[in-house]
């Protein structure tokens, strides 16, 4: 029991890691939000011509779920936001407008990066999120 209990803290300890990582990074982001005027940021160049065509939701959906199998609801609603906004992409606040929840759309952002499913953008003020190289090809 106290090897169980022992894995079950470290287990957690890594989950605050995480959500102390999104929580500084939504610190120092000063997202101004879906109400100020977004840019149009355009794909970057390495993107296929392909990669620049409309995306339907329930189609990059099944595209990402046969990539993982077990993307999780949140996941889920990214991908469907970022099929809608595609190529133009989106900022976390963007995705989620309840800033509340922010820091939970940045833990799933980042998981999606992980697997490539998505790719965020550090160029530009505030950060804005695609698709990643996975879903592009």
């Amino acid at each position: 029991m106290e090897d169980r209990a022992q894995a079950m803290i470290t287990e957690l300890a890594d989950h605050l890691e995480g959500m102390a990582r999104s929580l500084r990074r939504f610190a120092e982001e000063d997202d101004p939000g879906p109400s100020a005027a977004a840019p149009e940021t355009q794909p970057s160049s390495h993107q296929s011509p392909a990669a620049a065509q409309p995306f339907d939701q329930e189609e990059a959906v099944a595209k990402a779920r046969g990539i993982h199998p077990l993307l999780g609801s949140h996941q889920e609603l990214v991908i469907r936001k970022l099929a809608v906004a595609h190529p133009r992409g989106l900022s976390a606040s963007q995705i989620n407008e309840n800033s509340s929840t922010l820091p939970n759309t940045y833990l799933t952002l980042d998981k999606l990066a992980e697997m490539r499913l998505v790719r965020r953008d550090d160029q530009v003020h505030p950060r804005r999120y695609f698709f990643g190289p996975c879903m592009l090809d």
